[in-house]
């Protein structure tokens, strides 16, 4: 019943007519300071729900122009199905490059052969769901004739990629899509009420401060929340895995760490909440 789906949407993907030339890589990444994004995540049935939202901190180009990096600082949260969700939150400061940006889009899809059970189609129009922007969109399907996979993607000149679909017969449905963004003076959707009104920073600090970060002895953790404490060095490889705190110790002894990154989740009854720490 699904492939059937897969040939029926995918029919009517392809009637869209292409109204525009294919955009670059350099424009769909266009990005500028400021410029803000707020996304959605979502696998249903047995995958946690992710919110992301990520501002454009800097923006510089290397010195041929074929490749530009970012600072963003990359907010996100995640809740967990079930009859008592899980809501943990994240906030840091990433940097991040793109290259090829003079390529063509499409030498990001994935192509296959083309054959009586493989469709590949792309399409280039202003889309109004997304206040007007130029659209690059790509559908598959791979294997289609029975219980394939169909894929659809879409970019935006200037957004980044703003919408990731992925069906298959036997496996739950992937689904990304840019739900709201901010771009100079132009606002477009709806903006995530887990992000709207606070930054970030504010969110995590009304409820947990730690300092001084870096530090090279003793940091302060105040809250008025009991805890746990966990913490991971920049491989991943667990160095304390949560430990009961109480709201009254505030001084943590961090001497015995080798200097470098670190990685601090705190969790509490309002969420988990993690941070990078500096031992220095």
């Amino acid at each position: 019943m699904k492939t059937l789906s897969f040939l029926l949407l995918f029919s009517f993907l392809i009637s869209e007519a292409e109204s525009q030339p294919i955009p670059t890589i350099r424009q769909i990444f266009d990005f500028n300071v400021n410029d803000e994004f707020q996304s959605i995540d979502e696998t249903p049935v047995y995958a946690p729900f992710y919110g992301y939202q990520s501002i454009i901190l800097n923006k510089i180009f290397s010195n041929d122009s074929n490749t530009v990096s970012y600072t963003a600082i990359h907010n996100s949260y995640s809740i967990t199905p079930g009859p008592n969700p899980v809501f943990s939150y994240h906030s840091d400061t990433i940097n991040y490059s793109i290259s090829n940006l003079d390529s063509l889009i499409t030498t990001l899809i994935p192509h296959f052969t083309i054959d009586s059970c493989n469709r590949l189609h792309d399409t280039v129009y202003t889309a109004a769901n997304y206040c007007n922007k130029i659209i690059y969109k790509n559908t598959r399907c791979n294997n289609c004739c029975f219980e394939g996979t169909y894929y659809e993607e879409i970019y935006g000149v200037g957004l980044g990629r703003v919408y990731y679909f992925r069906q298959h017969a036997a496996d739950a449905d992937i689904k990304y899509y840019l739900r709201y963004f901010k771009k100079g003076n132009q606002y477009c959707g709806t903006p995530d009420p887990h992000f709207t009104g606070i930054n970030s920073y504010d969110k995590f600090n009304n409820i947990i401060s730690i300092f001084p970060n870096p530090s090279n002895s003793t940091i302060n953790i105040i809250t008025n929340l009991d805890y746990k404490l966990s913490l991971v060095d920049i491989t991943g490889k667990s160095i304390l895995n949560q430990i009961s705190r109480n709201k009254n110790e505030t001084f943590w002894d961090i001497s015995f760490l080798k200097n470098g990154m670190y990685f601090i989740t705190i969790e509490t009854q309002n969420g988990i909440f993690s941070r990078k720490l500096i031992k220095n």
